[in-house]
Parts: C-alpha cells; structure tokens; sequence
C-alpha cells in the first residue's frame, strides 16, 4: 500500500487501483518493498525474469513476500529471493 494523502486523524491508501480511508491510530508503519507492481524483476533462484503482481507482508516473518509472474509463461511464484530489478 502507498500513502497518498495524510490528513487530521487519517491517512488515505492506494493499494493498485483501491483506495482506502485508515484511522492513523490503526496503522502501522513499515519500511517500503524494494519493488512495485508490474516491476519486471530477475528471480534469484531461477534467474528468469517476472512482474511483479502482488506484495503482501508477512507478519510472522516480517518481511514483503511477492507473487511474480514468470515474463515467458503464466506461472505464478511466492518469493523473497530477487536478484535485481530487470
């Protein structure tokens, strides 16, 4: 999600083409992922290159997990491990 409006006792959020209204007091604060959406990537693991389709946080492990979607196929992936933006 990115901040895209702060006011008095809210902040606005766009996550893609949603928008969202958070209480300030409800919102926790992390850093930002490396990458956004539709960021062409090169996986580490498979050193093949995917957009990037979806970021979520996982919570237990806190740290950005994205999906990626190999450029050649339609293979989606749940990875950590990217190399370097394309």
């Amino acid at each position: 999600m990115i901040c895209i409006e702060e006011l008095d006792k809210s902040i606005v959020l766009q996550y893609k083409s949603e928008v969202f209204h958070v209480k300030k007091n409800k919102f926790i604060t992390r850093l930002s992922p490396m990458f956004v959406w539709g960021d062409i990537v090169l996986m580490k693991d498979k050193m093949k290159e995917a957009v990037v389709k979806s970021i979520c946080w996982h919570y237990k492990e806190e740290r950005y997990f994205y999906m990626l979607k190999d450029v050649k196929k339609k293979i989606l992936f749940r990875t950590t491990r990217i190399a370097s933006p394309w």
